[in-house]
């Protein structure tokens, strides 16, 4: 969806970008582990966290930090926001990567119980390469998994002296 037409004119809303340009001449580019609390970003909005404007300001401010300069900033629950250090960033790809196989998975049972009797030859092909694509995706997951598995050390069990 847009929010331009082909004549350039806004449809649809408020646009953001004085908005987060704002935040970017105040807050900068959060440091790493700094917490920017959401009294301060109302203040530098006049937007009450509440609303459904600052999330929509919020959401762009964090995604266009992200993509420029590779900062993930991320949420400290009732306080604001935090930049996220090296082990958050790899929580938030592991559990990116676990939502991501969940949906592969979903696709292949949606593809694979469905009735192909009424499909034509162009969509049995289509449903052919999602099987594949998929089923392999999920059978590399499972493999690196226990690969990985395999190399992390056991655990050490606490044994009685007898």
């Amino acid at each position: 969806m847009t929010d331009k037409n082909k004549n350039g004119l806004f449809f649809g809303g408020i646009p953001t970008d004085s908005d987060i340009r704002l935040l970017e001449e105040t807050i900068g580019i959060p440091e790493i582990g700094k917490i920017v609390p959401y009294e301060d970003v109302e203040e530098i909005l006049k937007i009450s966290k509440d609303s459904s404007r600052f999330k929509t300001v919020t959401v762009r401010w964090r995604k266009k930090v992200e993509r420029d300069h590779n900062v993930i900033i991320g949420t400290e629950r009732g306080i604001g926001f935090v930049a996220k250090d090296s082990a958050s960033r790899i929580d938030i790809g592991s559990g990116k990567l676990k939502s991501g196989l969940k949906s592969i998975r979903r696709a292949n049972k949606v593809v694979s119980s469905t009735d192909h009797t009424d499909l034509t030859d162009d969509q049995i092909q289509v449903a052919r390469h999602v099987r594949h694509i998929t089923s392999s995706l999920v059978g590399a997951a499972r493999m690196e998994s226990k690969k990985f598995r395999a190399q992390l050390p056991m655990p050490v069990q606490n044994r009685k002296e007898e």
